[in-house]
Parts: structure tokens; C-alpha cells; sequence
């Protein structure tokens, strides 16, 4: 390096922090040099959001000199997010406009992130489902909450839950519930693996060895933002969801036989305890002649304390669901009557005012897609499309594994594809390679992942209807890929469920990933 010489100022962090970095965690050497700084006057450190961030001691350093950076103890007043991003600077003393950055996540998980009331589901991608509300203290404890699960014949309405909860810097942890006096088994205790993304947002698998009731199923809690006062009025509009479960599980518990499926549709709700109308698509395993779509009329009851209030249908005889509100266009729903449908478990979320033509879907979205083949067992798909607006899909690709077929696609073309959508928010979308599909439009602003985050709004969901595969997806309008990287931290959510019975299972974690590295 010249530290003397001629030429511009130049700062270079020459020992730069790690990207992730935990709350409360030992100190960390860094260490910058400013080219041509012919005094050596060294650079000042600093970071942001102040007063937040951390310390440095000494905050003035020569050439090459190190400082000692301290992350802070505490999470930033008001955070809610578990990696928070910090900025740290050296500044150049001989010219303030001189300077270096370095970008970090801050971990700060800890059970304090998680408080308030929130709706959870999970789904066994089979005959087992749960839905349900608990209540976290911020202290590590569950104090109250009910749920509703249904497997393989039996379902067990509103059993209460108390619990215990941890959650490490990165995120991750355990949540561990009992479900009292369920209808079929007395308590059952359920243990999950969980992974935070912020105060309200958690992905969870449970992870028991399959004493609890879904069986390795997989899902999401969210903070219900529609509480403390629940009421019929927030369910209130159009709607559209999707369901995975067991078609007849009664008949194969008998020794028939039952059948995988998927569902999806669409209904209107008035907010006062009807549902005048509605229409309820179904694929079984091994699609047509097994594909059937119906028109339904129901009612519902008001949300109780948790969120939770009940839907019934004329469906099948007089099916019945509970549905638990996390905001007033996300409903978290399992069947809870008629146990030829076990396990029969999604979520619905509001159209708000999406359009009702081909260009309510224009665009780039990504996409992932599990459901049933013929015989019945798991397949998994992901891939990427775009859409012109006018009903073609001008560009597009599909990796699909149904190992149990030993069929293993990859980067399969979807270009040439086409959709309709013609007055409701009910469509179909053909595929280049003879897939079919109904597709059913949500709010744009609605974020489908995360329904409290209000960025990252819009997308559809879908049901494959061809005689193939019997599957649900979701699509996701997808950032800009000549500027998108793979860069800071996830939460990673994976599903395996396939091949003998209890063989099913949930992945849960955390990653962090740098562009540079």
C-alpha cells in the first residue's frame, strides 16, 4: 500500500466483519487503510442504525491498526425482525467524503420476538391436517390456544394447547404442544421444529417421530392481526384456497380403498354468516375421471377469542371446516366432520380487487407444486414462467421429481402455454406439455407467504386437474433476475412425503448465503 505519494483518498476495509454476526456475541477485529493518506490521520468507525448497532473501541485508527467492533446486547427499540441490517462505516479523517461500508445481519432471535396470538397450520399432504391458534408469552411459553386435526378416519375439533417455546439467535428452535382432550386419543403432545423470520412470521415442521397427529406435516404461523376482536364482519368478500388431504379415508380404513387429493376453488362471504355461493374443484389421484368441480353454498359461525369459527357446507353430505382468521383476508382452515375427508387442510386468502381478465396475471412468477401421481405417492415441482397479459406464457421452466415413478424432470420448457381468465377470478391455465390446470387469482397486495408483510403482494393459486397428478401450487410474482442474487438470510421450508407408511416428513431451518462468497 503507499500511504504516502499522490492520488485520490481511497478507503479499503481491509478486515472486513462476517456477514452474520449475533446479539450479545465477543468482540470482532476490524481494520481499514486509506490509500495517499500522507498524515496517516486513519479513519473514524461508525455504524447504523445508531444508537442500535453496537460500539467500537478505539473509534479513531491509524493505517492497518485495528478496532475492537461490539455487536449490541439488545435488539433496536420497535425491531421485529430476527437478522437486522447494520451498516458499518470508516470514514476517512482527512476527507469525510471518503469512506468504506460493510453490510451485516445482526441475529437477535430470542423467545421476547415471539408474543401475541397466532394461527398456525400444517399440512400432511395426506389424510392429516391441523389448524389452530396459540398464544405465546415472550417468555418461552405457550399459555392458551386450540386446535383442530383430523388423520385417517377421526378428527378431534377445538382440543386446547398449552406449551413451551425456544428460539436461538439465527431463529430457529422448538415449539412443543400438548392438544388436551382431543376426541380421539386424550392429550397428544406435538413437537415442532421452528424457524422465525420476523415477530410474525414462523415456518414449522414437526419433528416428534410421529407422536402428534400430522405426521410430519409442514406449514406456517402467523401473528393474528385480525385479533384481539375477532367478528364475522372480517369475513367478508371473495375468496380463494386450496386444500391437500385424503379423499374416503373411512373407505380405505375399512379396506377399500381411499384416495390421495388435492382441492381449490372459490367463495364469497358476507360477513354476517353466509356463504350464497362458492365453487369447490377436486382431483383424486390419477386426475380425469376423478376430477369433478361443483358449485356450494354454506354458512359460517363468528371467530371466538382465538380466531376460530366454523364453516359448513352442503359438500359431500354436509362437510364441515373450522377456519382460524390471522388477518381478515387469510383463513386457515381443516375439515373437522366427515371423516371420508380426513386431513383435509389449506388456506383461503382474499381476492380483494384483483381484475378479472388475463391481465390480472402479467408478468414473471416463480412457482412450487406438491401433490399426489397415480399410485399415490408425493411428488414435488418448482419452476419459473412469464406471462404476456393476453394469455400466453411467452417463457418458462419446471424441475419435477416423483421419485417413486423414477421420473426426474428438469428445466422443462413451458413456453407456448396458455390461460383464460374471463370474468372471475376462476381461471385455467393450459400447459405446453399437456398439464392443466384451474388457477384462482388472490389480492395484489396480499402478500401469500407472509400475510402481515406489506410488501411483496400479489400472485395466484392453482390445481392440477389433468389425469397425471393431483397437485396444489402457488405462484409468486418474482424479482427481477438481472438484478435478483442469492444474498442474506432465509428461512428454508421442505416437505418429503413419500414411500411407506409414517415415512412422511417436515425440513425446517435457517441459512445465510453471501453473493460474494
Amino acid at each position: 500500500d503507499n500511504l504516502g505519494g499522490t492520488g485520490s483518498l481511497l478507503v479499503q476495509m481491509v478486515q472486513p466483519p462476517p456477514q452474520y454476526v449475533q446479539m450479545g456475541s465477543a468482540g470482532i477485529g476490524l481494520a481499514a487503510t486509506v490509500l495517499y493518506d500522507k498524515n496517516n490521520v486513519g479513519v473514524t468507525w461508525s455504524c447504523a442504525p445508531a444508537g442500535s448497532c453496537g460500539s467500537f473501541n478505539p473509534t479513531t485508527t491509524g493505517y492497518q491498526i485495528p478496532t475492537l467492533y461490539t455487536p449490541p446486547t439488545t435488539p433496536p427499540s420497535g425491531n421485529t425482525l430476527v437478522n437486522v441490517p447494520i451498516t458499518i462505516t470508516a470514514t476517512s479523517e482527512a476527507d469525510s467524503t471518503q469512506t468504506a461500508t460493510a453490510s451485516i445481519f445482526l441475529q437477535v432471535g430470542s423467545v421476547a420476538l415471539l408474543q401475541g396470538q397466532y394461527a398456525f397450520v400444517l399440512e400432511g399432504q395426506g389424510s392429516y391436517g391441523m389448524a389452530g391458534s396459540l398464544t405465546l408469552d415472550g417468555n418461552g411459553n405457550v399459555t392458551e390456544g386450540e386446535a383442530d386435526a383430523s388423520a385417517n378416519g377421526f378428527y378431534s375439533p377445538a382440543s386446547p394447547i398449552t406449551g413451551t417455546y425456544s428460539l436461538d439467535p439465527t431463529g430457529h428452535g422448538t415449539l412443543s404442544i400438548i392438544l388436551g382432550n382431543t376426541s380421539c386419543c386424550g392429550n397428544v403432545p406435538q413437537t415442532h421444529s421452528i424457524t422465525a423470520t420476523s415477530s410474525s412470521h414462523v415456518i414449522l415442521a414437526e419433528a416428534d417421530q410421529f407422536t402428534g397427529f400430522t405426521v410430519g406435516g409442514v406449514g406456517s404461523m402467523d401473528l393474528q392481526t385480525a385479533g384481539p376482536n375477532f367478528s364475522a364482519s372480517q369475513v367478508s368478500g371473495g375468496y380463494s384456497f386450496t386444500l391437500t388431504g385424503f379423499s374416503a379415508a373411512a373407505v380405505k380404513a375399512a379396506g377399500g380403498t381411499g384416495l390421495n387429493g388435492s382441492w381449490g376453488g372459490i367463495f364469497t362471504a358476507d360477513g354476517v354468516g353466509t356463504i350464497p355461493n362458492g365453487i369447490f374443484d377436486t382431483n383424486t389421484v390419477g386426475g380425469s375421471p376423478n376430477y369433478s368441480s361443483v358449485p356450494f353454498v354454506g354458512t359460517f359461525t363468528a371467530p371466538d377469542a382465538n380466531g376460530r369459527g366454523t364453516i359448513s357446507t352442503n359438500l359431500n353430505g354436509g362437510t364441515e371446516y373450522a377456519y382460524y382468521l390471522v388477518t381478515p383476508e387469510v383463513l386457515r382452515i381443516t375439515t373437522i366432520t366427515n371423516t371420508g375427508f380426513a386431513g383435509n387442510t389449506g388456506s383461503a386468502y382474499g381476492q380483494g380487487s384483483v381484475a378479472t381478465t388475463s391481465a390480472a396475471l402479467t408478468g414473471s412468477y416463480v412457482f412450487t407444486n406438491f401433490g399426489f401421481d397415480v399410485p399415490g405417492n408425493a411428488f414435488g415441482a418448482a419452476g419459473q414462467l412469464t406471462t404476456d397479459g393476453s394469455g400466453n406464457i411467452s417463457s418458462g421452466i419446471e424441475d419435477l421429481n416423483d421419485s417413486a415413478n423414477s421420473v426426474l424432470t428438469l428445466a422443462q420448457s413451458l413456453a407456448g402455454g396458455t390461460y383464460v381468465i374471463s370474468g372471475s377470478p376462476r381461471g385455467t391455465i393450459t400447459g405446453s406439455n399437456g398439464q392443466t390446470y384451474n388457477v384462482y387469482l388472490t389480492d395484489p397486495n396480499l402478500n401469500l407467504l407472509d400475510p402481515n408483510n406489506t410488501t411483496g403482494g400479489g400472485g395466484a393459486l392453482f390445481l392440477e386437474t389433468d389425469a397425471t397428478y393431483s397437485s396444489i401450487g402457488m405462484m409468486i410474482p418474482q424479482a427481477d433476475p438481472a438484478t435478483a442474487a442469492l444474498d442474506g438470510p432465509y428461512a428454508l421450508l421442505l416437505s418429503d412425503q413419500n414411500g411407506l407408511k409414517n415415512s412422511d416428513g417436515g425440513f425446517v431451518g435457517s441459512m445465510g448465503t453471501s453473493s460474494t462468497t
